[in-house]
């Protein structure tokens, strides 16, 4: 493999890597009661690895503010806007799932992509 396609490929597989580990230390079955105070239902704290990946996710969306206040810098507000408009995405997102849920009647994405493009 040529260190052009090595770059290419290298935030992929350390991206997969990352997913999986994730997928292996974070618990299977929370309750909201769970989810929301950061503890078992024994009361015990979360595991060590699940607050190292959860602080490396703090990290990237630190290091996006950053991205949108380098480009502030570099273009003045029209940068700093054009960088901001990409958490607008978030919001589409959201709006457009709600009317798949709720007004499609759907009970997930994929169950709304396979009845709309039909199964692999």
């Amino acid at each position: 493999m040529s260190g052009e396609n090595l770059l290419l490929v290298a935030p992929w597989a350390v991206l997969i890597i990352y997913c999986g580990i994730v997928w292996l230390f974070s618990p299977r079955g929370v309750s909201a009661r769970q989810f929301f105070k950061g503890s078992s239902d024994a009361g015990s704290s979360p595991a060590l690895w699940v607050l190292v990946f959860s602080a490396a996710i703090s990290w990237i969306f630190a290091k996006s503010i950053a991205n949108a206040a380098n480009l502030g810098q570099a273009f003045g507000v029209t940068g700093g806007i054009g960088y901001a408009t990409y958490y607008l995405s978030f919001v589409v997102a959201a709006v457009a799932i709600y009317f798949i849920r709720v007004k499609g009647g759907f009970g997930s994405l994929a169950s709304f992509l396979i009845a709309k493009y039909g199964a692999v």
